[in-house]
């Protein structure tokens, strides 16, 4: 095979024409950095919300007859349960958020429990955080 000793030229991509006046996107708002929160606040990391945050877990997709009796059944063998609060809106799936009294026990419900099987329902199980 013969090839050419002349190199292929290679263009850059073509640019689009509103980009090179604006320095963004138009219809889009540039993200703010996230500001620390002040130690007044409650979410400081050392404060009780953010320590009632890392102990609180999502419970998504339970059954529409689900009962709070169920849910607690469901994470009681993880640790001592401080709160359920139980969602069920007129259409399922429900859900639910269990807050219990150790960070830990919270981390081992989720570990044990995402993707669980119960009554028909692939359980989604996760970690609530503060912003």
């Amino acid at each position: 095979m013969f090839y050419s000793s002349a190199a292929r030229e290679v263009k850059p991509p073509a640019r689009k024409p509103y980009l090179l006046l604006f320095p963004f996107v138009p219809g889009r708002r540039r993200r703010r950095a996230r500001r620390e929160p002040s130690p007044s606040s409650g979410c400081s990391k050392q404060g009780r919300m953010s320590r009632r945050w890392s102990r609180t877990i999502y419970v998504g997709n339970l059954p529409g007859d689900i009962r709070e009796r169920e849910v607690e059944d469901l994470f009681y063998k993880y640790g001592r349960i401080v709160e359920i609060d139980l969602k069920v809106p007129p259409r399922p799936p429900g859900f639910a958020f269990v807050e219990f009294e150790d960070p830990r026990d919270a981390e081992d419900a989720i570990h044990g429990r995402d993707g669980y099987n119960f009554d028909g329902n692939r359980l989604r199980v996760g970690a609530m955080f503060s912003l």
